[in-house]
């Protein structure tokens, strides 16, 4: 079984001896059950005869609830492989990215020291200290790899069997939201910054999208 959506419909009906019953099912993304019943007032006496009828419509309903659900979450299986396909190659920019971030920044650095005047004297071991801090300042490559994880395991939800799913890839969402956030608050780059603000943006819509799974 792969997902399955929290939203579906059934309709299900049952014929006796003259009479006709017809039960509906719905399920909406809630985690509460509603039931309704409507029986006309003068078949009140006749509630243990029509017993029968209503659990063969009911099983009918069901089925076709839990075949809607299946169709749903067959679409919503796909739509959500495209945008955590979205977020992978968002995370593969960042970490192509983040490597030339320190190099850039000796670049700079080494431009605004040719700027100064010519007596000036640079101590090498002291730029060499400064380049080496900034360098662990901004590295990410353990937060890179927790993303790739994480989007590792989504995907396995996505295509197993569908038990737990939903929760699940939430759950992941949170995760993936908390390394994001910190290559963005670590990243001293117009570039990977941009990065970091379109994953989040997509992010959200995904984890939008997997409040539809159950």
């Amino acid at each position: 079984m792969s997902l399955a959506s929290m939203t579906g419909f059934g309709r299900g009906e049952a014929a006796a001896h003259g009479i006709r019953v017809t039960v509906e099912f719905s399920s909406v993304n809630r985690k509460q059950f509603e039931c309704q019943i409507s029986l006309p007032r003068q078949l009140g006496a006749l509630e243990s005869k029509l017993y029968t009828l209503v659990q063969q419509a009911a099983e009918q309903a069901l089925e076709a609830m839990q075949r809607m659900r299946a169709r749903e979450g067959q679409a919503l299986a796909r739509d959500l492989r495209r945008r955590f396909k979205a977020l992978r190659t968002l995370r593969n920019r960042a970490a192509r990215r983040a490597p030339r971030i320190p190099a850039d920044y000796r670049d700079a650095l080494a431009r605004r020291l040719a700027r100064l005047d010519s007596g000036v004297e640079v101590d090498p071991a002291i730029l060499a200290r400064e380049l080496a801090v900034f360098a662990d300042r901004v590295d990410v490559s353990e937060e890179l790899t927790r993303l790739e994880s994480h989007l590792d395991q989504a995907d396995a939800l996505i295509g197993g069997d569908g038990e737990g799913a939903g929760r699940a890839l939430d759950f992941l969402c949170q995760e993936l939201l908390r390394e994001i956030n910190t290559v963005g608050s670590k990243a001293n780059d117009a570039q990977l910054a941009s990065l970091v603000v379109t994953f989040k943006s997509q992010l959200e819509a995904a984890r939008e999208q997997i409040q539809n799974v159950e």
